[in-house]
């Protein structure tokens, strides 16, 4: 809810903002994909760590209104902590998930970075193109 709300308090600055760091474009694009995606992302943010980082903010600085906020949010939270909790009870017994539990978290953490390096990369190759375009 603190994300939420930093990023709600600090929208209205950011879409009048007039510097060249904001890019009025994404942030059309991150309100119309909150828009259309904005609950089911927060309901599944729960099982990516880079992305439960970020949906909230997000989230603020889209303009979701609260209540669906609070409304995804929540669902996402039950469904996340029903799903390790009853995973947890079925997979706590076996030995190869007890001896690589460390393995299996990073490698969680590692494809949420590559998602967030390939959205950068690929976000970076459409400026450069744009760049090249004006010139």
């Amino acid at each position: 809810m603190v994300s939420y709300k930093i990023g709600n308090a600090f929208a209205s600055k950011i879409n009048h903002s007039h510097s060249g760091w904001v890019n009025k474009k994404a942030m059309a694009q991150t309100k119309a994909a909150y828009e259309k995606y904005g609950q089911l992302t927060l309901m599944i943010s729960g099982f990516t760590a880079v992305v439960r980082a970020f949906a909230p903010l997000l989230a603020g600085i889209s303009q979701m209104p609260c209540r669906q906020y609070v409304f995804a949010s929540t669902t996402g939270s039950f469904i996340w902590v029903g799903m390790l909790v009853t995973a947890g009870y079925f997979f706590s017994h076996i030995a190869f998930i007890q001896m690589h539990m460390a393995s299996i978290i990073l490698s969680d953490l590692t494809i949420g970075l590559c998602f967030v390096v390939f959205g950068w990369l690929k976000s970076r190759g459409k400026h450069k193109e744009a760049l090249t375009k004006v010139r």
